[in-house]
């Protein structure tokens, strides 16, 4: 008699979730009764992974989805799982996850395991589920008509210009004086290496200069401030100044290397100036709350051509270790090689705002300081705009925004797709500028935010 031969059941053991009453639960562990471990991989409870808490979306937009969730306590490092609508999507040893592969308009459940040191996944943590917004449009927007630029810069617009300048080119500067509508044909030093006038303001005054090598304004001085003031080439007829920032660039022997070049420890302001030409239009290496550097309501445009040997900066702080710096409500825009705002210095920074500026091109265009113990940075309602694009990216260093514990602030900035951009799509215009963003991949890419930058 023969036996009977007893059947054998094959079971397919696939990496699912689904969602029961709120929870997610792996498939294999609907399978049995109160198993918690996948068949043929039991765990002692001594090394089976903590359930992962916390799991929220912290961001959405048509195009991503960011969660994070709580960290587990003090131990090796954790690989987390992550599935979206039962289908595992990915691994983090983080406690976040950016989901980059969601469609607009779209819900997705998601949920997270912790590994265990074989690769195994354990009990899978509570759901959540989310809607990706459809495709915003782009708003119409007039951006630039907000931002400094010829129209309310320089020294034709100073209140009570009377249509043209006086020749100051050999006036000696002394303290507590007022020079207005001047014209300093080939540039000005403010005192010497020995002598620090106090006190000294500029309005309506032309700074014009060809010092390929050094400064058109060389500063010495202390309580020293420029309004509505104008730095370009003494080479060039002051009617050919370019306005587009695709106008052909002045030649590298034709521009100057500082607009104004700040020598010594004082107090320095200016305001509705308009600089062209220039290496750096301004380079400091002094700020405190005693003697702050403030700059605003200001044109930063059209660089001189940078050759082989510049390296070109709108604004240029070289040193690091300075405080108390303000940049309010300028436009620096250009083909420069490096920043258009270069806080370039080893040492940390401290109390900086920089506020409601108009940035575009260079090479990384926004360095405010890289260095990681940078505290109390305020960067706020600042615009991307797309006339030109960075070489590398919008922003150089994001820890002072990202880390928590040193007082970065990071709020309200925007991204402008400008009129006949190709190389930025247009449905980022109008969208959130997060500090971890960098350049689009590909022009069609949205790389903006529909909600603000949460903070670290």
């Amino acid at each position: 008699m023969k036996r009977a031969r007893t059947r054998r059941s094959r079971i397919l053991l696939v990496t699912t979730a689904v969602v029961v009453a709120g929870v997610a639960i792996l498939a294999w562990q609907l399978l049995g009764s109160g198993s918690t471990a996948a068949p043929g991989h039991a765990l002692a409870e001594s090394s089976s992974p903590a359930v992962p808490v916390g799991l929220k979306v912290v961001e959405v937009s048509s195009t991503g989805v960011t969660l994070n969730w709580s960290p587990q306590a003090a131990g090796p490092t954790v690989t987390y799982q992550v599935y979206r609508d039962g289908k595992a999507i990915g691994t983090s040893t983080k406690t976040s996850f950016f989901d980059h592969t969601v469609r607009p308009a779209t819900t997705y459940t998601y949920a997270i395991t912790a590994l265990t040191a074989a690769g195994q996944p354990g009990r899978l943590g509570p759901a959540v589920t989310v809607t990706t917004p459809k495709v915003r449009k782009p708003a119409p927007v007039s951006v630039l008509a907000a931002f400094p630029d010829g129209v309310n810069t320089g020294y034709q617009k100073a209140p009570g210009y009377p249509g043209h300048l006086t020749d100051c080119s050999h006036v000696t500067i002394r303290s507590n004086s007022t020079y207005k509508y001047c014209d300093f044909p080939d540039g000005v030093y403010i005192g010497s290496a020995g002598s620090h006038p106090v006190n000294v303001s500029f309005i309506g005054c032309r700074f014009a200069s060809n010092a390929v090598g050094d400064a058109n304004v060389a500063d010495y001085g202390d309580g020293i401030s420029f309004s509505y003031v104008t730095f370009e080439p003494s080479t060039v007829p002051a009617s050919s100044e370019p306005a587009s920032p695709h106008a052909q660039a002045v030649a590298l022997g034709q521009g100057y290397q500082y607009g104004i070049d700040k020598r010594y420890a004082g107090s320095l302001t200016v305001d509705h100036a308009d600089f062209w030409g220039f290496e750096e239009a301004i380079q400091f290496g002094d700020s405190s709350q005693a003697k702050p550097v403030i700059i605003k309501n200001s044109w930063f445009h059209n660089s001189r051509d940078p050759g082989t040997t510049d390296h070109t900066d709108g604004i240029l702080e070289n040193y690091g270790g300075l405080s108390y710096m303000t940049f309010d409500h300028n436009t620096i825009v250009g083909n420069g090689n490096t920043n258009a705002l270069a806080l370039q210095g080893s040492q940390p920074y401290d109390h900086v705002t920089i506020t409601r500026n108009y940035f575009s091109g260079y090479g990384y265009m926004v360095n405010s300081g890289a260095n990681g113990s940078s505290a109390n940075m305020v960067f706020t309602d600042n615009v991307w705009g797309t006339d030109i694009e960075p070489t590398f990216g919008p922003l150089y260093g994001d820890t002072m925004y990202t880390t928590p514990g040193l007082g970065g602030v990071w709020h309200g900035n925007t991204i402008s797709v400008r009129p006949g951009t190709t190389w930025m799509a247009a449905g980022n215009n109008g969208l959130h500028w997060w500090p971890t963003d960098g350049n689009p991949s590909s022009p069609s890419q949205i790389i903006g935010h529909s909600s603000d930058y949460p903070g670290p």
